[in-house]
């Protein structure tokens, strides 16, 4: 199996680059078919959405637009539980169909809290699409991710845009922490 270290800590490679290819294949030809005859706006979310949704973009047929938002909740390895608007859109959302692209679903925090900020905004949709997601470390039941590309266990994982204080974004794998580092 493969490994890397960063920070002093092992982790293994879970998903690899060739897994990580056709979780977005699908994805894309599922959100294809059923956006064919839609322009929804298409926000994905900094830092870590960038390299998953640059990648799943290509893959779109259809007309969109794309803005990008920065929100943050993580301190180190752990999440805060606050959310900070660093980045925010500035259109006009009404009647519009909105998806959102996200790295993981941990808790569901930042998702829950920025979906209800978006429906104040009376959007005609708002769907979510994200690469990871971790059912058990979910507090917010009732968030819906319409396309995942894969659960995961409730455990730290980096590379493919996921970090850990910045660093491994670049790992073209997705690397879990080794349960004796």
């Amino acid at each position: 199996m493969k490994e890397t270290t960063l920070n002093g800590k092992v982790f293994e490679e879970i998903i690899s680059k060739e897994q990580i290819e056709q979780i977005v294949h699908e994805l894309s030809q599922k959100i294809n078919q059923d956006y064919q005859g839609k322009q929804p706006i298409i926000i994905a979310v900094l830092d870590g959405a960038f390299i998953f949704a640059a990648d799943l973009i290509r893959n779109f047929d259809f007309d969109h637009q794309f803005r990008f938002v920065k929100l943050s909740s993580y301190e180190g390895m752990e999440s805060s539980g606050t959310i900070k608007y660093l980045l925010d859109i500035d259109l006009d959302l009404e009647n519009q169909d909105i998806l959102i692209i996200e790295d993981i679903v941990d808790t569901g925090i930042t998702l829950h809290q920025y979906s209800q900020h978006l429906s104040v905004k009376k959007p005609r949709s708002i769907e979510i699409c994200s690469l990871l997601s971790k059912p058990n470390a979910l507090q917010h039941k009732d968030l819906h991710i319409k396309y995942c590309g894969r659960e995961i266990e409730d455990e730290f994982v980096i590379g493919y845009g996921l970090d850990w204080d910045y660093k491994a974004r670049h790992l073209p794998a997705i690397y879990q922490l080794r349960k004796d580092s």
